[in-house]
């Protein structure tokens, strides 16, 4: 089981875009699809930024996973 994501920008994916995501929906600010859609984009945001493969690469490697 995996607690917390080990990846450069976990604190924006996580207490940014999740949490606010979340919250709004909780608040019943957005929709369950909306949300959906908001977390998506957020996240595939940074991911894009950070750059797909060295995020990838950061997760396998703080999963201890050898090929």
């Amino acid at each position: 089981m995996v607690l917390d994501m080990r990846i450069p920008k976990t604190q924006q994916y996580e207490q940014v875009v999740l949490d606010t995501a979340v919250s709004q929906y909780l608040a019943g600010e957005l929709d369950a699809a909306a949300t959906m859609k908001q977390i998506a984009d957020g996240w595939n945001t940074i991911t894009d930024q950070q750059g797909k493969d060295k995020q990838l690469a950061a997760y396998v490697a703080s999963l201890g996973v050898a090929r």
